[in-house]
């Protein structure tokens, strides 16, 4: 079974000018998301809102390969919107927390592999990462990025996981799997983790607006990190 790709659209359902999607937080439901896709439906004129989330378990140990078919069912549905919307329509992502900045940022690197290659001989899904590369108006980083601290990730999984005993051990499991991953990074001379996806973070090749919202009292965002990006 492929991801779940949920798609709304403002009323009168007219050719769209804005074509937004909306990558899910870590223990996030669709009933949830859909309160943001109201919110773009009503202030905005044709917009179609394309959302998804991906699951605890592929965000808490960044199964790259899941988060990547999320992501990519999300483009193919907005390069659908997009090619259906008006001649100059824009794309806009908005991110929530690390749950979907991690599938935004698999997007963006599958993206800039795709730098100097002929057309030609791209994949469809390439074309599309390509066609929407080009069409990308904004990004909206909304409490994100996190600075990958193993304290921030703990205190995420047990805001995700209501229950004592699955969150203790989901808890153990992401301790575990992430320090011995780091201790296998570094013996390999490669970036662990934390390091990567903030090295990824600040050198996006994408040239649009990027828009940061954020609390200062979120105990899991480490404010010095965004500021640095921003």
């Amino acid at each position: 079974r492929g991801p779940r790709v949920v798609v709304t659209r403002s009323s009168p359902p007219l050719p769209a000018e804005v074509v937004v999607v909306l990558f899910g937080w870590l223990g996030a439901n669709d009933r949830q998301l859909a309160k943001y896709a109201r919110m773009y439906e009503s202030n905005t004129r044709s917009t179609v809102i394309i959302r998804g989330i991906a699951s605890t378990t592929d965000i808490m140990f960044c199964n790259k390969k899941a988060l990547s078919v999320l992501g990519n069912a999300l483009m193919h549905g907005a390069r659908a919107a997009l090619e259906a919307g008006v001649p100059n329509a824009k794309l806009y992502i908005h991110v929530f927390s690390n749950g979907g900045t991690f599938v935004w940022e698999q997007l963006t690197q599958e993206m800039q592999q795709l730098d100097g290659k002929e057309p030609s001989t791209l994949s469809p899904k390439d074309t599309t990462l390509a066609y929407l590369k080009q069409r990308l108006a904004g990004e909206v980083f909304d409490s994100s990025p996190c600075y990958l601290h193993f304290s921030s990730g703990l205190r995420a999984i047990g805001h995700a996981v209501p229950y004592m005993v699955p969150r203790l051990m989901m808890q153990a499991g992401f301790l575990l799997v992430n320090f011995f991953a780091g201790v296998f990074e570094m013996l390999r001379g490669r970036e662990i983790r934390s390091v990567e996806f903030f090295s990824h973070m600040s050198l996006s090749a994408h040239t649009c607006k990027q828009m940061y919202i954020y609390s200062a009292a979120d105990d899991m965002l480490d404010i010095s990190k965004v500021n640095e990006l921003i």
